[in-house]
């Protein structure tokens, strides 16, 4: 699939999931399964750890989709801005941002366009890079080795890597317990395959 065919799939994505699909993007996080849920609320945990978010610092989303990271950052007391490259994307976002009592801004915009005037404390891409058209489009997503790469060449300094794993709970019954001791060594081996990657670098 072309670039442009690929940006106008994203724009149109909300019309093309028909209605139910739109109502769970109204409501992302919630509304999933139990498990699907806790994952997106815990990987909004790591956002706010991972780019030290504080209370009137500023945040900027890049492809934020439905919005629902930049309003939760908003919640934390952050002046947040949303950008998307589908406008019906934005006006869920919006509505959804009204009904909440959000102050956020939200705008439709090409990520690979705009160009912000470094105006922001910290800048997020959720979720969302792997559906940039200059490198094409994969739901498998980029090497961490690549997209370090990337960043340095663009000339981002304090490139680092974390990842994590670890997004379920444990009883003590045996089965949990053998699978609690188990999977550090099962993720180990299968890291590059399974776990989750963020990388946080600083601008130059």
């Amino acid at each position: 699939m072309a670039p442009d065919e690929r940006k106008q799939a994203e724009i149109d994505y909300p019309l093309a999931v028909g209605e139910a699909g739109r109502e769970w993007i109204r409501s992302k996080p919630f509304g999933h399964n139990p498990r699907e849920t806790a994952r997106l609320l815990i990987d909004f945990g790591y956002v706010v750890q991972l780019l030290d978010l504080h209370t009137g610092s500023s945040l900027v989303e890049l492809g934020c989709g439905s919005g629902w990271m930049t309003r939760f950052a908003a919640r934390h007391g952050v002046h947040a801005e949303g950008y998307d490259i589908s406008p019906e994307m934005i006006e869920i976002a919006k509505t959804e941002a009204g009904r909440e009592g959000l102050d956020v801004h939200f705008e439709a915009g090409d990520y690979e366009q705009l160009d912000l005037g470094r105006r922001f404390d910290a800048c997020l891409l959720y979720d969302a890079l792997h559906h940039s058209g200059a490198y094409g489009t994969t739901e498998l997503g980029y090497s961490p080795r690549r997209l370090k790469r990337l960043l340095r060449a663009q000339g981002f300094t304090e490139v680092r890597r974390f990842h994590n794993n670890r997004k379920r709970l444990f009883s003590n019954t045996p089965a949990d317990t053998a699978a609690h001791l188990a999977e550090p060594l099962v993720y180990r081996v299968l890291a590059p395959f399974w776990t989750q990657i963020w990388l946080r670098a600083r601008a130059g």
